[in-house]
């Protein structure tokens, strides 16, 4: 309990201080990270149900937290203007199950399907 407790005051303290202060360039990427886990992970993923508190991606490798496999935040994000086509679609298997990393522009949620193509995407958005 105790433990927890101070974990919690730690992480805390952490996100005032990112608050108060920023980060040195104003452009690193954030990712969250919650009470108990060791993984960080995407806004929008849905491990940060219950716990979601802001870390730069520089600051949650020097903790040595390791990427989400399901939002997968080590991916580089697709901006709004570029399109599907421009990824180059391989054919290769890999041998990982991962989620499809594709973010519906309707419901703007992560596809559900499992998939093991080298590109992280399923067969609906190959």
């Amino acid at each position: 309990m105790i433990k927890s407790v101070y974990i919690y005051l730690n992480q805390l303290i952490l996100v005032v201080i990112l608050a108060v202060c920023g980060g040195p360039d104003g452009e690193a990427q954030t990712v969250y990270i919650t009470k108990t886990g060791n993984k960080y992970h995407r806004g929008h993923c849905g491990y940060l149900k219950y716990s979601k508190f802001p870390i730069t991606l520089k600051e949650a490798h020097t903790r040595e937290y390791d990427p989400c496999k399901i939002c997968r935040p080590d991916l580089e994000e697709r901006s709004d203007d570029e399109s599907p086509e421009t990824y180059v679609i391989t054919p290769e298997k890999s041998d990982v199950d991962v989620r499809c990393g594709v973010i519906a522009k309707t419901t703007a949620r992560q596809c559900k399907r499992i998939t093991n193509n080298a590109n992280g995407r399923c067969w609906q958005h190959q």
